[in-house]
């Protein structure tokens, strides 16, 4: 039988050699198997001790599929002391895959397990989705979850005090507000009001009066050449005068429910928001 031509242990032949060939031709094989185990495991420079169940192990959860792009999965451990050595640098190996698709997550149930994991891990039940430019539901974008959009502005949940002491708690969920401003949000503040009547000129007023025509002087009043009776005269001459005016102080010409005047808000910048529900 002639001596096999193998370099690796997967391509020797059990049954060689057989029992009829001669004593040179067997010596011949062991030298060949030795050759061939030392081809396979050239970096064997200690005992392995690894048990079969440790070696197995470390393929297990690797699924290999083949690709023309990707490249061999390969295994690291960090655990190693000596990789771990500052004065030994390594580069530490990764698993090279090709990125997989939406459509590949879907049909392998191993990713498909994974990608569930880390929807939930970064969008949360609860969370938002923000996005400046594109308007599309979230779960056209991501590929899952419910999402309703959020409109309004944003603000944290909680306590929050102005600069002059006054605090106002933000509740969570939406909370309807007004976009004009009413009387009751403004502050209470004293307007000096300086207001007058029109002058009217100077005038008097006529009144009546009765004479009394005693004997007496003092009880003889004469008015024009009246000595005694009812009798009709003018009060003095008033100057120029003014009344005290009593209204009321119109601020703003808006209406609370006109749509055409511009609303009253701080300058911002628009996205798009979304909450996911499910």
């Amino acid at each position: 039988m002639p001596i096999e031509q193998a370099v690796y242990v997967s391509e020797l032949v059990e049954d060689w050699p057989l029992g009829t060939d001669p004593q040179s031709a067997g010596d011949d094989h062991f030298r060949l198997v030795k050759k061939v185990i030392k081809n396979t495991l050239p970096n064997a420079t200690g005992a392995i001790t690894g048990t079969p169940e440790n070696l197995n192990n470390l393929t297990d959860g690797i699924t290999w599929r083949k690709s023309d792009t990707a490249g061999v999965p390969s295994y690291y451990s960090v655990d190693n002391p000596e990789v771990m050595r500052e004065d030994i640098v390594q580069e530490r190996a990764s698993i090279a895959a090709r990125t997989p698709s939406l459509d590949d997550v879907k049909n392998i149930p191993e990713l498909l397990l994974t990608w569930q994991a880390l929807q939930n891990l970064f969008y949360p039940i609860g969370s938002q989705y923000v996005n400046y430019t594109d308007s599309r539901n979230p779960s056209e974008i991501l590929g899952f979850g419910t999402w309703v959009t959020v409109v309004g502005m944003v603000a944290g949940v909680g306590s929050a005090t102005d600069d002059v002491g006054y605090t106002k708690t933000l509740d969570a969920g939406y909370q309807a507000g007004s976009w004009r401003v009413r009387n009751e949000q403004i502050v209470q503040v004293s307007l000096d009001l300086d207001a007058w009547t029109e002058l009217a000129g100077s005038h008097n007023h006529e009144y009546k009066r009765y004479m009394n025509g005693g004997e007496n002087e003092q009880n003889h009043i004469s008015i024009d050449d009246v000595p005694f009776g009812w009798s009709t005269d003018w009060t003095s001459t008033t100057p120029d005068h003014s009344h005290a005016v009593t209204g009321a102080v119109i601020i703003g010409y808006g209406l609370q429910e006109d749509a055409t005047k511009p609303a009253f808000f701080n300058p911002y910048y628009g996205a798009y928001i979304w909450r996911r529900t499910e």
